[in-house]
């Protein structure tokens, strides 16, 4: 996928820090998930989603404009969360041990695996001005911080081995034009145990 972004224009890191195969791709910015994103979509025929004055959002660092017909991958929603973590399981809390493969532990009743500790993961859509929302929680931290409406925020810029993320495809997406949010008005389809593993 690297090399694919490479040749495409996109200026993403090589290799995600604690790049391990089968764990989830760690340290990596909010804006390099969404450039991301685009990347695996170009690669797979899809259409990306996060645009740049009308174009493919391909460099740099700041809030894209969204393609609403675009059926390429993105990052769930803070409501798609909320639906998608609400479904059973809860084996996978935060434990303080360290990172572990992904969906080792128990898939929820959706067959979503590591909603909640693991790694955080960057929600698409949740914003605290410069700041951008993670949700479920990671194996460092309080286990108040898996539950299933619980929001963090980190700067956008930096990657931290504690935030990976997960995508998701389909769903409406709109523009809130009161606050130039992403909004998703339906709940996407986030792939089983699909947490970021590029």
């Amino acid at each position: 996928m690297c090399a694919f972004a490479e040749k495409h224009g996109y200026d993403l890191k090589k290799t995600p820090s604690n790049a391990v195969s089968n764990y989830p791709a760690q340290g990596i910015s909010w804006f390099e998930t969404l450039k991301w994103c685009n990347a695996k979509s170009e690669m797979e025929g899809l259409q990306p989603v996060y645009t740049k004055n009308g174009e493919i959002y391909k460099k740099g660092n700041f809030i894209p404009g969204v393609n609403p017909s675009a059926d390429g991958y993105r990052l769930a929603s803070g409501a798609a969360w909320n639906w998608n973590n609400s479904a059973g399981a809860r084996e996978d809390m935060s434990d303080g041990r360290g990172t572990w493969p992904v969906a080792r532990k128990e898939a929820n009743e959706l067959g979503l695996h590591d909603m909640s500790g693991n790694v955080a993961e960057w929600s698409g859509d949740e914003a605290n001005g410069p700041f951008r929302g993670i949700r479920g929680g990671a194996w460092y931290g309080a286990a108040s911080d898996c539950a299933v409406e619980h929001v963090n925020f980190s700067s956008a810029e930096l990657g931290s081995p504690f935030i990976a993320f997960r995508t998701a495809r389909g769903g409406k997406i709109a523009l809130d034009p009161s606050n130039s949010q992403l909004v998703f008005s339906t709940a996407p389809t986030l792939p089983a145990g699909k947490n970021g593993t590029p």
